[in-house]
C-alpha cells in the first residue's frame, strides 16, 4: 500500500473551546498541524488537525 502524506504547520491563536481543552487561555498561541494522507490513486484516506499546547510541546528534526 503506497500513500502520500502532506503536513501543513501553522501558528494559531486558540479559540475559547480549544483553550478550555488544553487548559490555556483564549487567544494563547499554539501550533496546529493539518495531516492529510492520500492513497496512491489520489483518494483522501485520512485527515486530522492536531493542536499542540505551546507550554509543553517540543519539536525535533533529524537530518538525513
Amino acid at each position: 500500500l503506497e500513500f502520500r502524506r502532506v503536513l501543513f504547520r501553522s501558528a494559531i491563536k486558540l479559540s475559547k473551546e480549544d483553550a478550555a481543552l488544553l487548559e490555556l487561555e483564549e487567544n494563547d498561541p499554539a501550533i496546529m498541524i493539518n495531516d492529510n494522507i492520500h492513497l496512491s490513486n489520489g483518494q483522501l484516506f485520512n485527515t486530522s488537525n492536531i493542536i499542540y499546547n505551546y507550554q509543553t510541546t517540543n519539536f525535533y528534526s533529524v537530518a538525513k
